[in-house]
């Protein structure tokens, strides 16, 4: 088995639940590495913003690595399209700007399009860990992109991992608990997900016995942390089960904040 070349966790920072943290709640939590999907950012700031940033980082000041991931749906008459969820405007670019907005903004680690002309990215790039799907065995190719949606086989996905162990792997996906925790065995495996946040911030939290949903009413009697081998700072400083359910009531967004805290250290550390 591969030595890890890549961490096992990757939050995404575009989304609705990712957003809610500051930089320095992700790294109180260990997290090194955090993704930003193009297809948000080219809603938000947009192509126009992004072109002038001297790099990722001038907009996303993370001081570790930064992964874009790029994968967007594929080419639809030489062009990829985007559909705003806040106006339902529509946004459309190229392979040619998707490949210098790579090298204008330097990630450190990119995940292609299925369908991308890798022939397209220039000499700049060339430090930037690139991530395609496997079919795609090129000179430049760092290693294999992997997705799963729920309603795929998770067998059949374990399989894929097997037979594309000798490289890195960059698995985007929701993954519930035993999952997450059967694919961190793998050590060439790198899981980006948002579902780790997404639980948190509708109150359910991962712990030894499973997910505990904190909004239900029995956590009101739980005087215990959420999980006693947690060594977040959430199970840290004794916040107990009732006084989170207590929280995420009355000031949800504080709470939200301490749950997606605890749920990506334990998705880290205890799985």
């Amino acid at each position: 088995m591969n030595h890890r070349t890549m961490p096992t966790y990757i939050p995404i920072l575009t989304t609705e639940a990712g957003s809610c943290l500051t930089m320095a709640n992700w790294q109180e939590v260990g997290v090194n590495t955090v993704s930003c999907h193009l297809e948000a950012l080219l809603v938000k700031p947009g192509v126009s913003l992004l072109s002038s940033l001297p790099n990722l980082k001038t907009y996303i000041p993370w001081e570790g690595p930064i992964v874009l991931n790029a994968a967007l749906s594929p080419l639809k008459q030489g062009k990829y399209t985007i559909r705003s969820p806040y106006d339902g405007s529509v946004i459309q670019v190229s392979q040619e700007e998707i490949s210098r907005l790579i090298e204008k903004l330097q990630p450190e680690v990119v995940v292609l399009p299925a369908d991308f002309n890798l022939g397209l990215l220039g000499l700049s790039t060339k430090t930037t860990k690139v991530f395609t799907v496997p079919e795609i065995n090129a000179e430049q190719q760092f290693g294999c992109y992997l997705t799963y949606q729920p309603s795929m086989s998770f067998a059949a996905l374990q399989e894929k991992i097997e037979r594309y162990n000798t490289k890195p792997i960059y698995l985007a996906g929701d993954f519930n608990l035993q999952q997450f925790t059967t694919l961190i065995q793998y050590h060439s495996v790198t899981i980006e997900s948002n579902l780790p946040a997404l639980h948190a911030f509708s109150g359910k939290v991962y712990c030894e016995r499973g997910v505990l949903d904190l909004c239900a009413e029995e956590m009101t009697h739980q005087h215990t942390v959420i999980d006693t081998h947690c060594k977040c700072p959430i199970c840290q400083q004794q916040f107990t089960r009732a006084y989170l359910h207590h929280l995420i009531h009355q000031t949800p967004l504080l709470c939200q904040r301490l749950l997606i805290q605890h749920n990506a250290y334990y998705s880290q550390h205890c799985c």
